[in-house]
């Protein structure tokens, strides 16, 4: 079946949204980026390069965390995972070579190697109120309960890696499994599905719907490399200011000592049907304060969210402004708190 096929067959997305918040659904996160970190040195060497804190996470602890340039200047916004002998960077597609690119680069006598798993790897995700009841039937193991955390599940001759993320709000687990286990774990989540509760396949449009209500911002498409690590709002989740050294921090902590930075990612609620193009400017009166980076219908909200940069002077939640697409009024818009639910 084409893509385009798919598409037409698909549920609609109010049944997807419910899967996969209210009952179970699943979404394939192949196309995510995944980077093997290991050798003697993996841990030392990473702490040195993101603003997490690796050296406190014991095996199957996780944290979320940012990548900087020498300037502070934001590289990434990653999950880790500290797995036996190794740590896994998991983040938005198309991530790897450039992220690998920037840590070899510091790599001088450290025994450290990179490793991406774009072929060798498959994930899936798995979402809902039901699942991890779904989990737990599967492989006849308590999933993650802590976010951020992850444990090595098999079932059926397949080997899982399975993490707890808000990549898609409070129940949320990303599988891991090796490529050639795709086509038999993509069957067993369906077979799960049939047996217990109805598991969805679900399209990653839903799945972004869900990321920006959560929060959770995408490289490359809400925040770049012209961002400031204190401007994209996940300083409780990703900063640990009391880690040490690393590269960037003198920038995070003349920041945090300023106290403010000149923008930040907000939410949105729109009083639109349809989600308006990233880039669509946002007003204040007359005043210019910011623009959409993403955005998308919203079931929940019989409407659409969105993610903005927008001035801090201008960022307070409950405050209203206006979109414009070129020279014409597509809106109205409300900053809301995140996440959105």
């Amino acid at each position: 079946m084409n893509t385009a096929d798919a598409h037409r067959n698909s549920p609609p997305l109010e049944e997807q949204y419910a899967a996969l918040t209210e009952q179970v659904g699943w979404v394939d996160l192949s196309q995510r980026t995944r980077i093997r970190i290991s050798g003697a040195d993996h841990v030392r060497f990473l702490h040195g390069f993101c603003t997490g804190d690796i050296q406190k996470l014991t095996t199957g602890g996780g944290c979320e965390a940012l990548l900087l340039d020498v300037k502070g200047r934001l590289l990434g916004h990653v999950f880790i995972f500290r797995q036996d002998d190794a740590l896994l960077l998991e983040t938005s597609a198309g991530q790897a070579e450039r992220i690998i690119t920037h840590l070899d680069r510091y790599v001088i006598t450290d025994d450290v190697g990179f490793q991406d798993l774009a072929n060798t790897h498959a994930e899936f995700l798995l979402a809902g109120d039901k699942a991890p009841a779904v989990l737990q039937t599967l492989f006849d193991q308590t999933p993650p309960a802590e976010n951020l955390s992850g444990n090595n599940c098999s079932s059926a001759g397949l080997d899982i890696f399975v993490l707890k993320t808000p990549l898609a709000g409070e129940n949320c687990f990303q599988l891991l499994c090796p490529a050639e286990q795709a086509a038999a774990l993509r069957e067993l989540l369906t077979g799960a599905g049939a047996q217990q509760c109805d598991a969805q396949q679900c399209d990653a449009t839903v799945l972004d719907c869900l990321r920006i209500e959560a929060g959770i911002p995408e490289y490359g498409v809400d925040i770049s490399d012209e961002n400031l690590p204190q401007e994209i709002g996940r300083d409780t989740q990703a900063i640990s200011f009391t880690k040490g050294c690393y590269l960037g921090q003198e920038t995070v902590a003349r920041i945090d000592a300023l106290g403010h930075v000149n923008k930040q990612l907000v939410g949105l609620n729109f009083d639109l049907s349809q989600p308006p193009p990233a880039g669509t400017t946002l007003f204040a009166d007359a005043a210019e304060v910011g623009a959409v980076t993403s955005a998308a219908y919203s079931p929940r909200c019989n409407g659409v969210v969105a993610l903005a940069m927008v001035r801090s002077s201008h960022c307070q939640p409950g405050r209203q402004l206006t979109a414009e697409n070129g020279a014409a009024k597509i809106g109205t818009a409300k900053i809301v708190s995140l996440p959105m639910r």
